[in-house]
This record gives C-alpha cells, sequence and structure tokens, in this order.
C-alpha cells in the first residue's frame, strides 16, 4: 500500500484499494482525509500500485507492478505522461530538485527523470537487489535502499554514489529525510537507523519488538513515525531514541490486523497510516 499527501496537503492519494472500501489494486485513489470522502479515482495502470509521490503544481506520481510509471494532474484525474523504462516493478518514487524524479525498481536500478520531458536523464546502478526505497536530502543528494541491506547516497547530476551506508543486517524498506541533515532508515531485520548522512555514520538504533519495519514518517518536534509488520506504529523521539506512543492497527474502527505499509504525516498533525485501510491519526 502507497500514500502521498498532495495538493499542498489538502488531499491524500492511495494505492491500492484505498481505504473507505474503494476498489481496484489498479487505480490511485483520491481522499479528503478529513471527511474520507473520496472525490475520484486515477485510472490506467495495468497492474498493482506500489508507489506514490506528490509533485509541485497539483501533480502526482505513481509506480507500478506493470513497470510504468504515471504522472497525474490530480485536480481533473489526467494523466499527462507515462515513463517507461524500467524492467521490473516500481517500488518507490522521490521528487527531486528542478523538476526531477527518482524510480527504484525490482530490476536493481534507480532511474531520474525529467517530470515536464518524461525522459529518463540517467540511470544509477549500484545496488545488487530490489531497491525498495528512496528520500531525497536537502543537500540534492538521493538516498536509496535496497534489498541487499545496504543505503547508497548518490549525486543525481553525476550517477556517483558518493558513500555507502552499511549496518541494516537485512532489506531496507524506509527511508526518510529528517531534520538536521539525517536520514532515518527502516528494515525487515526490526530496527531503525538514525544517520549523518553527509559523513554516513549511524547515530542512533531503534528497536521496537522485532518485527520488520516497512513505513516511515517525519514528525514534528523531532519525532518519527514507524510502522510495522504486527500492524503496531511507533513514535520516536530521535533526540533520546525513546518510544513515546504506541499506535495499534488493532485499535482503529476500521482494524483489519494487517502490517503497515504506508505512512504519511498531514498538514493539520494528523497522521495517515496504510494497513490494508487507511486510519488517520489525531497528533501525536
Amino acid at each position: 500500500m502507497a500514500l502521498a499527501a498532495c495538493a499542498n496537503g489538502k488531499l491524500l492519494a492511495s494505492g491500492p484499494a484505498g481505504s473507505w472500501g474503494v476498489a481496484s489494486f489498479r487505480t490511485v485513489d483520491i481522499w479528503d482525509p478529513m471527511s474520507g470522502q473520496h472525490k475520484h479515482s486515477l485510472t490506467g495502470h495495468t497492474d498493482v500500485v506500489r508507489a506514490l509521490t506528490a509533485l509541485p503544481d497539483g501533480k502526482l506520481a505513481s509506480g507500478s507492478h506493470d513497470m510504468t510509471i504515471w504522472i497525474w494532474d490530480v485536480a481533473t484525474g489526467a494523466c499527462e505522461r507515462t515513463l517507461r523504462g524500467h524492467a521490473g516493478t516500481v517500488n518507490t518514487l522521490a521528487g527531486c530538485a528542478w523538476g526531477r524524479l527518482a524510480s527504484g525498481s525490482d530490476d536493481c536500478t534507480i532511474k531520474i527523470w525529467g517530470v515536464a520531458t518524461g525522459v529518463c536523464e540517467r540511470t544509477l546502478h549500484g545496488h545488487v537487489a530490489n531497491v525498495w526505497a528512496l528520500a531525497a536530502l536537502p543537500d540534492g543528494t538521493l538516498a536509496s535502499g535496497s534489498g541487499d541491506g545496504t543505503i547508497k547516497i548518490w549525486n543525481i547530476d553525476t550517477g556517483v554514489s558518493e558513500r555507502t551506508l552499511r549496518g541494516h543486517s537485512d532489506a531496507v524498506m524506509a527511508l526518510v529525510s529528517c531534520a538536521g541533515g539525517r536520514l532515518a532508515s527502516s528494515s525487515y531485520d526490526g530496527t531503525i537507523k538514525l544517520w549523518d548522512a553527509a559523513r554516513g555514520g549511524c547515530e542512533r538504533t531503534m528497536k521496537g519488538d522485532g518485527y520488520g519495519v516497512c513505513a516511515l514518517a517525519a514528525r514534528p518536534d523531532d519525532k518519527l513515525a514507524s510502522g510495522a509488520n504486527n500492524g503496531i506504529i511507533r513514535i520516536w523521539d530521535l533526540a533520546t531514541g525513546r518510544c513515546e506512543h504506541t499506535l495499534r492497527e488493532s485499535d482503529a474502527p476500521t482494524a483489519r490486523h494487517e502490517s503497515v505499509r504506508a505512512l504519511e504525516s498531514l498538514r493539520g498533525g494528523e497522521l495517515a497510516s496504510g494497513a490494508g485501510v487507511i486510519t488517520i491519526w489525531d497528533s501525536v
């Protein structure tokens, strides 16, 4: 499942099979996250939607098991262009500086695209397993996380990997940029690591109850949300590494006891989680 706040945070995109009971694994659903109203669906992919990211000017990018990326106008629901080039499922997307989009795939590569042109500007090679996670960093570099257990920091202008971060013992499933030039990563090894992205050092390791952690979201006040395969969401204080709150999907009115696959911070401070259905949590 994938989530992305779009339209300046006013709307929430989900894929596949949104929360409040709407349809297909091949569609992207657009919601009003506060009312739960389904606004419309974006249709065109021929297989499961695996990745979403918001882009400037009311645009949204979606990536699919059909190996394509679609660029949508959220307001109209129109597809503006389709990007083709990957030889495997598109697992992750990230908007980058200067109107570019990064995509990571089961084909072990990362591609850098011009959003306006649809042209693949560069393909980044280096991982030896599926690319599961991407995060654009404030200095213009790009972080990638892979099934090979490593995180790479890329110069997307040159295509060079500037450093490799090692420490996870299983696939890196999520990445998020945090304040102060830091990068948070989570893994199937059950840990979350906080890195100095510029130097490559691991500042802190946080661990819940051992289940794989597949989703992260940055929160206000130097906090981090994590979602695990046992349906538990934790809110961490990055300054101390302590878990401050624990949220259980089984406590939600729409609970389906599934793994938390996506988290997204909303503009009002709420947190959206995707675990088969979408749950909106009050500010935590």
